[in-house]
């Protein structure tokens, strides 16, 4: 059933606060349904919010340990932590970015009505991201860096301008304020102290363009991913 009557192209183009996402008609259809969904649901779980006292209501998630749903129980009666994933701030953010981040926003809005105090961690990565990011080892150059190369700007520039749109995205889209927003140009010197810890600690090992992770040193590697050793290939 099609909820909106306007053309999918132009409803994108609202969603999207102006901009334009190139996509085949079938293809804007069915997200333009979906992204309209999701709003309405976490429209009515903010008036759930607002208006009515909390109530226990049990929740179930698949567990990628397990492989199979289960109903969510805190590790402390009534608190929940929770780390979501920000944007990278070489751009700015499109309706599929913030279809992720809605997601995230409807959980955290569906634990607090289930009568759980939330600490939501949510970044901004205005440094570090690397244009070869989808191969399983990342390199290229700095998302940033590049553009701010084709804008022949300053980095920071760059990544000040589109975090503000992205804040201000947020409080157009009612999304909830995390309790902590860390940036990873802030955060460099505990990321150094990390990777060192796991090259003490024989986990990692430096290579000439950087530091790799040793997986034959984890005895539980690809619990999580289904991945394996034998899958794996030295150096790639």
């Amino acid at each position: 059933m099609r909820l909106l009557k306007r053309s999918p192209i132009k409803t994108l183009q609202r969603w999207t606060i102006g901009e334009k996402i190139p996509c085949t008609t079938l293809a804007l259809r069915k997200f333009e349904g979906l992204f309209f969904n999701t709003l309405l649901f976490h429209s009515a779980l903010h008036f759930m919010y607002t208006s009515i006292p909390s109530v226990q209501v049990s929740l179930h998630l698949y567990n990628s340990l397990t492989k199979k749903e289960e109903q969510f129980v805190p590790i402390k009666e009534g608190e929940v932590k929770m780390y979501t994933c920000g944007p990278t701030v070489y751009g700015r953010p499109h309706i599929g970015n913030y279809s992720s981040f809605l997601l995230a926003d409807l959980l955290r809005r569906w634990l607090e009505v289930s009568g759980h105090t939330v600490t939501h961690v949510k970044n901004i990565t205005d440094v570090g991201h690397l244009t070869g990011d989808t191969a399983a080892d990342a390199d290229g150059d700095d998302k940033i860096e590049k553009q701010a190369q084709k804008e022949k700007v300053d980095p920071l520039d760059i990544a000040r301008k589109n975090a503000e749109q992205y804040l201000a995205d947020e409080k157009t889209l009612n999304f909830r304020e995390p309790e902590h927003r860390p940036l990873a140009s802030e955060t460099i010197p505990e990321m150094i102290t990390m990777i060192e810890t796991l090259i003490e600690k024989k986990h990692a090992y430096v290579t000439d363009d950087g530091v790799c992770f040793d997986v034959t040193s984890c005895p539980d590697y690809g619990k999580l991913s289904g991945n394996t050793l034998d899958n794996l290939s030295a150096g790639s």
